[in-house]
């Protein structure tokens, strides 16, 4: 996955361990089986813990839903190790 710039939040605290230090990020990813790039996330810098608001929630999940209205067909190559 691809992580953008980021950006602090002042005195945010991670909903998960309660700690402060929490990052705005930018990252592309895959739900629904959607590739979908440029997502904002918070990111916790302590437990690592990665989540995003209300509303970028229900914009993946309408994306998931119903790709073909958000979404645009590209072709990439793709390599395998082996």
């Amino acid at each position: 996955m691809n992580k953008r710039a980021s950006q602090q939040t002042e005195g945010k605290k991670c909903p998960m361990c309660g700690q402060p230090g929490i990052k705005v990020i930018r990252e592309d990813t895959i739900f629904g089986g959607v590739w979908v790039e440029n997502v904002p996330f918070e990111y916790c810098q302590n437990c690592h813990e990665r989540f995003c608001d209300l509303a970028t929630a229900q914009q993946l999940e309408a994306i998931a839903d119903n790709p073909a209205k958000f979404a645009k067909m590209i072709e990439r190559p793709v390599a395998h190790v082996v």
